[in-house]
């Protein structure tokens, strides 16, 4: 099994995971990827996704959700990382109108887009899920599709995919397809774990259902690969109380709540990309 993206030969990293695979590293790139055998994976992954996270074994309970308004604890929190990505994309966001959700999960940064003017487009492969959101949205819709099975001949000014990509079987073929959906000038935001942090690779091999765990230098590589322009990439992690209190007064943190950090703080990894 070869790389895919410096074509290196990969060693084993870990005996299990999640999903019951090992996990091995690339050599040359340190990309780690779970599972050697694609048909397997995908077997493991459909398993683990109809048993616990669509339909009637969802670990969220998303009707509840959308019917409070997205006030429940779980979707604040949420919110709290979406406010901080709009952020960081914000000023490259002018004239742009359309917006490409993949995996709108309860459908919390659909509604949050459609609030601030956005037409939305949503991907959500949880039917239970789909319903719903279309029923909150006004003028957005969502799709029943995963990321990786969506064909369109639509294009969008932005594609917005938080947490989704370390999900996927194929990163690098999407990254490829996806651009025919894509507006030129259009943007990519994409925001994954930060598997530079020890504790949060182990969360991502151990604790979901994560075929990928990116690095920075593996992210770039990756965008690199299919042809997009890195506008920036970074890595970020979760405000304290004393650094609240400072915004509060002082307005320190232009990301806030969430903080700009290096890489052995941070436990989120994004990054903002143009076609081109």
């Amino acid at each position: 099994m070869k790389c895919i993206l410096c074509s290196a030969d990969y060693e084993l990293n870990t005996k299990t995971s999640y999903l019951d695979l090992p996990t091995f590293r690339c050599k040359k790139c340190n990309l780690i990827v779970t599972g050697d055998n694609e048909s397997e994976i995908i077997k493991k992954t459909a398993d683990v996704y109809k048993k616990k996270h669509w339909g009637e074994g969802n670990l969220w309970d998303a009707e509840n959700e959308i019917k409070s308004n997205y006030t429940d604890e779980e979707s604040q929190g949420k919110k709290r990382t979406w406010i901080s990505q709009y952020k960081y994309c914000e000023p490259f966001m002018k004239d742009k109108k359309t917006i490409l959700e993949i995996g709108s999960g309860q459908g919390q940064a659909s509604w949050w887009f459609e609030e601030k003017g956005f037409q939305i487009t949503g991907i959500e492969p949880d039917a239970k899920n789909v319903e719903l959101i279309n029923q909150k949205l006004k003028n957005g819709r969502c799709i029943l599709s995963s990321g990786e099975d969506f064909k369109s001949k639509e294009k969008f000014d932005i594609i917005w995919m938080s947490h989704v990509l370390e999900h996927l079987i194929k990163p690098d073929f999407f990254l490829s397809r996806i651009k025919y959906n894509m507006e030129d000038d259009g943007l990519f935001f994409i925001e994954v774990p930060n598997c530079e942090n020890s504790s949060m690779l182990q969360t991502s091999i151990d604790l979901v259902p994560h075929t990928f765990h990116f690095s920075k230098i593996a992210l770039e590589r990756l965008a690199k690969k299919n042809a997009y322009e890195i506008i920036k990439c970074d890595y970020f992690r979760p405000a304290t109380k004393s650094e609240g209190f400072r915004q509060k007064i002082l307005k320190k943190y232009p990301y806030y709540p969430r903080i700009k950090c290096k890489n052995y703080d941070g436990i989120f990894l994004r990054i903002l990309l143009r076609n081109r």
